[in-house]
């Protein structure tokens, strides 16, 4: 299921198919964009994004998330996603590291 459709689901609107005589992409990244700007945690977390990974971005709507946000989402907290990775790879007796410029 697309997010926005859980976000329908959740508002409480039906899909609707509507025809017109304009060009139908851009009545349909209309209601899309509409639909997105209703979007909350909850939705994004039934979509299949992690709790974590959600809360760590505050939903935010200010933007784009930058490559050092996204870095320090992935590497800072106490549980990141990364750590625990790296975490599980020990138990198999590998051990796992990321390389790379966040510029």
């Amino acid at each position: 299921m697309g997010l926005e459709k859980i976000i329908e689901k959740r508002v409480g609107k039906s899909a609707r198919w509507e025809f017109h005589t304009e060009a139908a992409p851009t009545t349909a990244q209309r209601r899309n964009t509409q639909l997105l700007e209703q979007v909350q945690p909850g939705d994004l977390i039934r979509y299949g994004l992690i709790p974590e990974f959600v809360a760590a971005c505050g939903c935010r709507r200010d933007g784009d998330l930058d490559k050092g946000a996204l870095v320090k989402i992935l590497t800072e907290p106490k549980n990141a996603l990364l750590k625990q990775y790296q975490r599980l790879f020990e138990f198999e007796n590998v051990r796992l590291r990321f390389y790379g410029r966040c510029d």
